[in-house]
């Protein structure tokens, strides 16, 4: 009986949790605390928002739902959307480049109207300019005057671009033998190197001689 005694109370320690249980309070606590989020919270009314949201992908789900079983019926709806959505794609691109070309057009008409409106302001400034030189007299430096803006004339029309370090023969080595303004030009470069460069003086039948050739170089 001892022994049998010893057994049951051995039977009956390993029968008890080793450990004692967390409080119950605590963990109840704890659980309402994680319960009481938004999350799970089924007693408040959805909001006009998400009404609105579920309202709108319940309608796109019905719309993929049928096009996809249109799809099915009709195969041939598949390459007639792709050649659709490529010609509408290559329109879109070719409208875009046509504007592009045509702003560009625009923009170089501008460039160019700009850049002949200054450059008749220097053929007006240097001919003003000599205008003043003749009237006291100064005839070299009218003749001189007279030159330029015959250069700034050709300048306007693009016979080539501006360059101030280019001297006067070279002026002409641009130019077309066969244009019409080159045998103009070379008779006023060379009146204007054997007065201005060769320092010889000038009276009104050089300055009336340069002021004709400019006025016909204009014109030509």
């Amino acid at each position: 009986m001892t022994g049998v005694e010893s057994h049951l109370d051995a039977d009956l320690a390993d029968v008890q949790p080793a450990s004692s249980s967390p409080d119950f309070a605590t963990a109840r606590q704890r659980a309402n605390a994680i319960l009481a989020g938004r999350e799970f919270d089924t007693s408040s009314e959805p909001s006009l928002r998400d009404r609105i949201m579920a309202v709108l992908y319940r309608w796109l789900d019905r719309l993929l739902g049928h096009v996809a079983a249109f799809g099915s019926r009709s195969p041939w709806i598949g390459p007639v959307l792709e050649w659709f959505l490529g010609s509408l794609a290559c329109a879109l691109l070719l409208v875009w480049a046509f504007r592009g070309v045509r702003r560009q057009r625009v923009r170089i008409q501008l460039d160019a109207a700009r850049r002949i409106q200054q450059t008749d302001e220097r053929v007006l400034n240097w001919m003003h300019e000599a205008e003043e030189h003749a009237s006291r007299q100064r005839f070299r430096d009218a003749v001189h005057c007279l030159y330029w803006a015959s250069i700034a004339t050709l300048e306007g029309r693009r016979l080539w671009q501006p360059d101030r370090a280019r001297t006067p023969r070279e002026y002409l080595r641009l130019l077309d033998p066969a244009s019409p303004v080159s045998p103009l030009l070379r008779r006023q470069t060379f009146s204007f190197e054997t007065i201005w460069y060769g320092l010889r003086p000038a009276a009104r039948p050089d300055y009336d001689h340069a002021l004709d050739l400019h006025r016909r170089l204009r014109s030509a």
